[in-house]
């Protein structure tokens, strides 16, 4: 899990409404309520779906908003699949995907995917969403609006600075207690601690306050589950470790410092290499193949 799904994933629970109107251009959403009736299976793996009435407008429509910490290429895939699945139940419907940094390794941001047949070059798919680049918006912007729903994703804006944060925590007002506005200044802080990781956010709102937010207490108890994961990632390397020193000998050194670095799966596969018998020069090509590079 990444640090940043548990405080983008309380943005659409607080205050949905505000990310919603990012991308109605002028019209102004009057309501904003998840739709928690239907496609029960599907929204457990899509971000969250809204039924949404706009001023002026009788009938309901239906947004489907997806929230990444940074932009990947397979991400309009992922938005065009969870939309035509919610199509067949929720109708007129759009997809709208908040994306809350860049990265240039990744492919460069389209709010269209367009799938060509590789014979005949005919097109077969052309569908477009909502794309809300959240560093193409001005920080300062942000803090003038009159949306306290907008104010967690300022740490993201072109502009942001520690001191615009602490300016967007003044205007949501002292926090006292449980409820929307503790909610937002401690997913506002969560956020700007993986900006501007210097500063330490979450001191600015009392302990025994901020314990009561449920973004803190879900932070904490990821970090705790985490910390459990760790601590068994650490005890299979100690054992690959071992194992290698038992079969490789003289060949093991180069090798240990590479399980060092290595993830779970690779871990995996590393362990099933050691279980199998064989020559130990075929072993340690293989492991070779497996393993990461030593780190430096």
């Amino acid at each position: 899990m990444s640090e940043l799904d548990i405080p983008t994933r309380a943005l659409l629970q607080v205050e949905p409404r505000a990310l919603v109107q990012l991308a109605e251009g002028g019209a102004r959403v009057r309501t904003c309520v998840p739709e928690e009736s239907a496609l029960v299976r599907l929204e457990r793996r899509m971000d969250k779906l809204f039924r949404v009435r706009l001023e002026g407008e009788r009938r309901p429509r239906w947004r489907h908003v997806e929230v990444a910490a940074a932009w990947r290429h397979d991400l309009p895939d992922r938005v065009f699949t969870y939309w035509s699945w919610a199509r067949l139940v929720h109708r007129p419907l759009r997809s709208v995907l908040i994306v809350l940094r860049p990265d240039a390794r990744r492919g460069t941001p389209t709010d269209r995917l367009a799938v060509e047949d590789p014979d005949s070059g005919r097109r077969q798919l052309d569908f477009r969403f909502e794309l809300v680049c959240v560093w193409r918006l001005r920080a300062r912007e942000l803090i003038a609006r009159d949306e306290p729903g907008l104010l967690p994703l300022l740490p993201f804006a072109d502009g942001a600075t520690a001191a615009l944060v602490e300016r967007a925590l003044a205007r949501l007002g002292p926090v006292h207690g449980p409820g929307k506005r503790l909610e937002l200044a401690t997913t506002l802080l969560a956020l700007a601690g993986s900006v501007f990781p210097n500063v330490p956010w979450l001191a600015m709102i009392p302990r025994e306050t901020a314990m009561k937010s449920t973004v803190i207490q879900q932070l904490l108890a990821e970090g705790k589950r985490e910390g459990k994961r760790e601590g068994a990632l650490e005890g299979r390397r100690e054992l690959l470790a071992l194992q290698l020193r038992t079969r490789l000998g003289r060949r093991a050194p180069p090798l240990l410092a590479r399980v060092e670095v290595a993830d779970r799966r690779a871990l995996d596969e590393a362990a099933k290499l050691v279980a199998r018998p064989g020559p130990v020069g075929a072993l340690a090509e293989a492991l070779d193949a497996v393993l990461p590079p030593a780190e430096g």
